[in-house]
């Protein structure tokens, strides 16, 4: 039995040495553990004379005969298939009605997002932007959010993080380094996280987001048909932005990414 036990552990080794060589792909849990900022909760109770409650959406509060919380944990802790508090401090597989808000983690539906304050852990966020919390591998991973999946950690810069609880940083824009897409907030309840639109990246000095070259090419103008931007390769391998006009009388086609003559209006043919 030993000596199966021993392959065992050789087996699982090896297997984490196949992991390391490259990117691991993200697996949302089927057991749903809620993540949300401790501040954001508006579930939030009190003790009341009940002595087992809800102390949040996620977690147990005890209290004294006294009306005194003298302690508590997270419903995930002792069952992560039960992750919400319902009714008198009892754990459930079902939210409580008041804890159903789209997070100010989730820009967007069915995608994973970075949690701001630790970079080896994410939150995917479902079709109603509600959260999952996700950890990486190891601690030698960390989000990635372009690739939608854990990468090696191989300098400490590949690790952003943004403590906003911290003295300082209340109404704070940071740019979320590894793609600046995204951006952080932090807001009195919490982190919030925004991303920016297709070819766009977020400039803290200015606070929004911006035209950026990610591939050379030609592409609209946001609200004027009259110009486009330019992006051109260079020797470092990046791409060099140029904002130009079209020739009077044409306008940018972006599906034809070039200038063109404007189609005729046809009069009475409006779209009805």
């Amino acid at each position: 039995m030993k000596g199966v036990g021993y392959a065992v552990v050789l087996c699982a080794l090896a297997a984490v040495q196949v992991k390391a060589a490259g990117d691991v792909s993200l697996e949302v849990p089927k057991k749903r553990a809620a993540f949300e900022p401790a501040s954001g909760d508006t579930a939030a109770e009190k003790c009341t004379g009940d002595r087992i409650v809800c102390g949040s959406c996620t977690s147990v509060m005890v209290c004294s005969y006294g009306k005194e919380n003298v302690g508590g944990y997270e419903c995930s802790s002792v069952d992560t298939s039960r992750p919400y508090c319902t009714g008198k401090g009892v754990c459930s597989v079902t939210v409580n009605a008041a804890c159903e808000t789209e997070s100010e983690l989730c820009p967007a539906g069915n995608l994973a997002y970075p949690d701001p304050a630790n970079c080896s852990e994410a939150v995917f966020c479902d079709a109603s932007k509600k959260t999952v919390k996700m950890s990486s591998p190891t601690s030698n991973y960390v989000f990635n959010f372009t690739a939608q999946s854990w990468s090696l950690k191989k300098t400490a810069a590949d690790c952003f993080q943004v403590n906003c609880n911290a003295a300082g940083q209340l109404n704070k824009w940071y740019a979320y380094k590894p793609d600046p897409r995204l951006s952080i907030f932090c807001g009195t309840s919490g982190p919030m996280i925004f991303e920016c639109g297709e070819n766009e990246v977020f400039v803290e000095g200015k606070k929004a987001c911006e035209f950026a070259c990610s591939k050379s090419g030609n592409f609209a103008y946001p609200g004027d048909t009259s110009r486009y931007y330019m992006c051109l390769p260079t020797a470092t391998g990046g791409f060099q932005l140029f904002e130009q006009s079209c020739l009077p009388g044409l306008e940018f086609d972006d599906t034809k990414h070039m200038c063109v003559v404007p189609a005729p209006m046809i009069p009475g043919n409006s779209a009805s």
